[in-house]
C-alpha cells in the first residue's frame, strides 16, 4: 500500500482509487486562469474608480458652495479607501490564482511533489487572503452600520 507517487490514493479498504488526480488538476487549470484574469481586471477596474473618486473628491471640495461639505469629504474618502483596500484585494487574490495555475501547468510537465507543494501553497495564500479580507469586510460593514445608526439617531434627536 505504500507508494512514492503522490497522485497515488487508496480508499478506506486500502485499494488503489482510479482518479487521475493529473487530470482534475488539467480541467482545474483553465478555470484558475479565467478567475484569474477577472480578478485582475476587476482589480484594475477598481483601481480606476478609486482614483476617480479621490479625484472628484479633490475637484469637488475646491469648488464654492461645494456638495460634498465637510461631512461629505469625510465620507468619499472613506470610499475611496475602502475601495483601495478592494483593489488591493483582487489583485492579490488573481495574482495567486494565476500562480496556482501556472504551478499546475509545471507539475503537469513532470514537476513531481516540488511543483504540488507549490500549487498547494498558491491555493493556501489564495484561501488565507480571502478569508482575512471577508473578515475584515465584515468588519468594516459592522462599523459602518453602527456609525450610519450613530449618525441618524443624533440628527433624529436635533429634530
Amino acid at each position: 500500500m505504500e507508494s512514492n507517487n503522490p497522485f497515488q490514493a487508496f480508499d478506506a479498504a486500502g485499494n488503489e482509487e482510479t482518479v487521475d488526480h493529473l487530470e482534475l488538476l488539467r480541467r482545474t487549470q483553465p478555470w484558475l486562469f479565467l478567475m484569474a484574469i477577472l480578478m485582475l481586471l476587476g482589480g484594475a477596474l477598481t483601481g480606476v474608480v478609486t482614483v476617480t473618486m479621490f479625484l472628484g473628491m479633490g475637484v469637488g471640495a475646491t469648488l464654492p458652495d461645494s456638495p460634498f461639505g465637510a461631512g461629505g469629504t469625510v465620507m468619499v474618502l472613506g470610499l475611496g479607501l475602502l475601495y483601495g483596500l478592494m483593489t488591493f484585494v483582487y489583485l492579490i487574490l488573481g495574482y495567486f490564482l494565476l500562480r496556482q495555475a501556472t504551478s499546475i501547468g509545471a507539475l503537469r510537465s513532470g514537476g513531481g511533489l516540488s511543483a504540488l507543494g507549490h500549487v498547494l501553497r498558491y491555493q493556501l495564500f489564495f484561501w488565507r487572503t480571502l478569508g482575512i479580507a471577508t473578515l475584515s469586510m465584515l468588519v468594516l460593514y459592522c462599523g459602518g452600520l453602527f456609525t450610519m445608526f450613530a449618525v441618524f439617531n443624533s440628527i433624529s434627536g436635533d429634530l
